[in-house]
């Protein structure tokens, strides 16, 4: 059976590409060139780059791991083969990333982010229980309140980290959780909400982007104000650094929102994706990205709130 399903996902994206009229075999070779070269680049030019590199795969595992496909897979397979099914994708996307972070020597960050793929996969076990989970986020739902419910185990697990960060004092693992906070907030935003939902709201397509931007930093802050807390007291001397991260979370969680109703009310396609990974591997793209996000969200959401 498994083997199968991963015959059937390989058959897909072989049809994918000769639908782009790419040949796969080439276009496999091209792709882990251009993966590597791209590493190699991050690596190079930007500030602390293992730990945003560790945490990079986990934006396209959180949209493997989007809540219609999930029931789909639960619906087919039995619950042992679910969890062997997801944990299989989750290592298979996060293995190119941990594999350039073994060439570059850090070893125990290659660990940690196929760690934190698997955790990935159990994270949603709350969800389906009776237990209710209080949040903060109830003011102003959904995003925010689904996606803490859904991720807890992995909330628990980075405050658990920022407290062995802070223990054994490395800063800058207290760094990388802090900007975990807003890929994981990104993450929240995978959920779309109904096309009635936004039909009904009063504002204009501006004033709704700026309202859900609003949202998502009050949020994101309320989030990573443990962690951030934490960090500032003890290393006050690089407060700014902590600052900077923190800037840089709210970043990646705008990204995710606009992402969302720039395909709104499809699903992300290749070239968005794309965009998106490159932001998270390559910060200062986000400079470039997100205002074009912004456009394109205004144009779909315009023709639903006019």
């Amino acid at each position: 059976m498994i083997t199968h399903y991963f015959s059937l996902q390989k058959a897909l994206i072989n049809r994918h590409l000769q639908s782009f009229g790419v040949n796969p075999t080439l276009g496999f070779i091209g792709a882990t060139g251009l993966f590597f070269i791209l590493s190699n680049l991050f690596f190079q030019r930007i500030a602390y780059p293992q730990f945003i590199y560790a945490l990079s795969p986990m934006f396209l595992i959180g949209a493997l791991g989007q809540q219609e496909r999930t029931d789909f897979l639960k619906i087919c397979y039995d619950k042992k083969l679910f969890y062997i099914i997801r944990s299989l994708e989750n290592g298979l996307i996060t293995s190119p990333f941990s594999l350039f972070l073994i060439y570059k020597g850090y070893y125990l960050l290659s660990l940690s982010s196929l760690l934190l793929s698997l955790i990935f996969v159990f994270s949603n076990l709350l969800k389906n229980s009776s237990l209710t989970i209080p949040t903060p986020f109830g003011n102003f739902p959904f995003e925010f309140t689904i996606g803490f419910r859904k991720s807890f185990v992995l909330i628990i697990a980075i405050y658990a980290l920022t407290g062995i960060a802070i223990y054994v004092g490395n800063f800058n693992l207290g760094l990388f959780v802090l900007l975990g906070v807003g890929l994981l907030g990104a993450f929240f935003y995978n959920t779309t909400e109904p096309y009635f939902f936004i039909w009904i709201d009063s504002r204009d397509e501006k004033d709704f982007i700026l309202y859900k931007i609003k949202v998502a930093i009050l949020y994101t802050t309320l989030l990573a104000l443990p962690i951030s807390t934490a960090l500032a007291f003890s290393h006050p001397h690089d407060i700014w650094l902590i600052l900077g991260f923190q800037i840089l979370s709210y970043l990646y969680v705008v990204l995710g929102l606009l992402g969302k109703y720039a395909a709104y009310p499809s699903d992300l396609n290749l070239k968005q994706a794309f965009a998106i990974a490159l932001c998270y591997m390559a910060p200062p793209v986000l400079v470039f990205i997100i205002p074009l996000f912004y456009k394109h969200a205004l144009d779909r959401l315009k023709p639903i709130l006019k």
